[in-house]
């Protein structure tokens, strides 16, 4: 594992936008997402100005949360306790984590000194809040229509899945 000093600079925001199928118009907010909380507080002890995912984590959880409901709802999902646990199916840890390891994101997301020796960048929490932040990003860097879409692109054949299930379960 390569523990180089800095590889914020190093972010291959192109790689990013292709594996999302989003161009950033500002290339900061996916570096921003990627950029772990313990990477930044490194480079602010040493007086460096560096934003972290933290915020974005817990934005792009309730704009996935909302982006999902809503996919659901125009799938003619009719209560919400339906529309809960099929939403469930994506957005918690497990398969965010899953979702995000198969897009490759592991390899992108910017450590720490510490976190890069434990090699953290693959553990389950990392990768959920990772995309969690790219998906906070795609929605302030467009609206909520654009991220929604994303997302609907990013978990297609899972909702693909999840609709011929419910097709199956309602004859």
């Amino acid at each position: 594992m390569d523990l180089k000093e800095d590889r914020i600079d190093e972010v291959n925001v192109d790689e990013i936008q292709e594996i999302l199928d989003y161009q950033f118009h500002s290339r900061s907010l996916p570096i921003r997402a990627l950029t772990r909380f313990q990477y930044a507080k490194e480079k602010r002890d040493k007086l460096e100005e560096c934003d972290d995912q933290l915020l974005l984590a817990t934005l792009g959880d309730a704009i996935l949360k909302a982006a999902l409901t809503d996919i659901f709802f125009e799938s003619g999902y009719e209560d919400s306790d339906q529309v809960t646990k099929a939403r469930e199916k994506i957005e918690k840890k497990k398969p965010l984590a899953r979702r995000a390891k198969d897009l490759g994101i592991g390899k992108h997301i910017v450590l720490g000194i510490g976190e890069k020796k434990q090699e953290v960048q693959e553990e389950e929490r990392v990768l959920a809040e990772t995309l969690e932040a790219l998906i906070a990003a795609i929605y302030l860097d467009s609206d909520f229509g654009k991220t929604k879409n994303i997302v609907a692109g990013l978990f297609k054949d899972r909702l693909a899945d999840m609709q011929k299930k419910r097709r199956f379960e309602n004859k």
